[in-house]
């Protein structure tokens, strides 16, 4: 019984110590899983900041070009209204305003 004993606690040691290395492993893996995650989610905020970026100047390119249009065609029509009011005058014989 005696040499029995010796081999349990040799065999459970030896079981401890697979068990110390699986998790070892283990412990590896998930620092190795975090780090490829971090920088993962570090690379898309920086191209979301750039997508933003982007939006944000489309966005006002697009606003500042149909502001000008509005006002080319706002300043075409005051022409056009001053155009008419001028000969609308001149049929009357008043002068201009």
């Amino acid at each position: 019984m005696s040499g029995e004993a010796p081999n349990l606690v040799l065999e459970q040691l030896r079981l401890i110590r697979e068990v110390m290395a699986l998790s070892r492993r283990d412990e590896s893996d998930m620092r190795s899983v975090v780090l490829s995650v971090t920088e993962r989610l570090r690379r898309l905020e920086r191209r979301l900041d750039e997508v933003r970026d982007d939006l944000e100047l489309t966005i006002k390119a697009e606003i500042m070009g149909r502001l000008g249009h509005l006002r080319t065609e706002t300043e075409k029509q005051i022409g056009a209204l001053r155009d008419q009011i001028g000969s609308a005058h001149q049929l009357a014989g008043s002068p201009a305003p």
